[in-house]
């Protein structure tokens, strides 16, 4: 009886592989013509820039339309100067701060309530990955806001909570 079901699974198996083969025939296949029709490549002819219908909220620096690798290279210097008034930047900061101070008591917390002790190498990493996603969560929490309910505060606030929430989802998981 166990040859018998071994055999029928080997040549399912088998048939799997008969399949997944010719599935890679095909791809290759269909990736050579693709990479064989030059007629089928992308050209721009032309590009039009409409400037009036762009929201400008703050213009400052230079502007380079159409600028070639070539003229790239060329550049002595090519920065953008970071605004100072730009929020997200002391927002950052005191995300960065909490999470660089506060962050790991509140995870030595959660290790204590939910009886799972972490590895200094676990904790580093987990620590590493919420400071990794500082810059993307405030961006996001940016785009919630408008000018007049504006708070900075109240969005550092907000993502401090969302953090320790997901934080202690994630041990509750565990």
């Amino acid at each position: 009886m166990d040859y018998q079901l071994l055999l029928h699974y080997m040549k399912q198996l088998e048939q799997q592989i008969i399949i997944l083969n010719q599935n890679i025939e095909s791809l290759q296949t269909r990736i050579d013509q693709l990479e064989n029709q030059e007629s089928r490549r992308t050209s721009i002819e032309k590009i039009e820039y409409n400037f009036d219908q762009l929201k400008i909220e703050q213009l400052d620096g230079m502007l380079q339309i159409g600028l070639s690798p070539e003229q790239l290279k060329q550049l002595d210097e090519f920065t953008v100067p970071t605004p100072t008034n730009d929020p997200s930047s002391q927002i950052e900061k005191d995300l960065q701060e909490y999470t660089e101070n506060h962050l790991s008591s509140f995870i030595k917390h959660l290790e204590e309530k939910y009886k799972h002790p972490l590895t200094d190498e676990q904790r580093r990493i987990l620590l590493d990955d919420v400071q990794s996603q500082l810059k993307e969560r405030v961006a996001f929490h940016l785009k919630s806001y408008d000018r007049i309910s504006f708070n900075e505060e109240k969005i550092t606030d907000s993502i401090i909570q969302e953090i320790e929430k997901g934080i202690d989802k994630w041990f509750h998981n565990h």
